[in-house]
């Protein structure tokens, strides 16, 4: 059996694709376990897209609503549901220090290893079916 492009970047598509299914599965999951004002619109906005660039590379594109990320890193004042409160109370809600809920890179970082090692053996294994072929015949 010969080097073949299409196998490989079949390959390629398929795994990058299981990968990006499992990365929103646990995404979604992360943000079920939120304590976060509008979750179901941050769970809503969860996309991803793919591009073959070139045999051998793709892009993966995640999406999400932007205040996900801003409730990853612990950034921002937080949601005021009454709008009527006095600058002595909008001074204190200023000092709080919010914590950040790492639904979102602690998951997409984690699972990059997930992908490395997923193309690896799947390479390796070609490789090592290609070689014992070749040696057969």
């Amino acid at each position: 059996m010969a080097y073949s492009p299409e196998i490989t970047k079949a390959f390629f598509n398929q795994e990058l694709r299981a990968w990006s299914e499992e990365l929103l599965s646990r995404l979604d999951s992360r943000i079920q376990d939120l304590d976060a004002v509008d979750k179901g619109f941050l769970r809503k906005s969860l996309s991803y897209q793919l591009f073959q660039s070139s045999e051998f590379s793709g892009v993966f594109s995640l999406s999400f609503a932007e205040w996900g990320r801003f409730v990853d890193m612990g950034a921002g004042k937080g949601y005021l549901e009454n709008k009527e409160l006095s600058v002595a109370m909008l001074k204190e809600l200023g000092r709080k220090k919010r914590r950040p809920k790492k639904w979102y890179s602690k998951t997409a970082y984690g699972q990059i290893d997930n992908l490395i090692s997923r193309l690896s053996l799947g390479l390796s294994e070609t490789a090592i079916h290609q070689i014992k072929t070749g040696l057969k015949s």
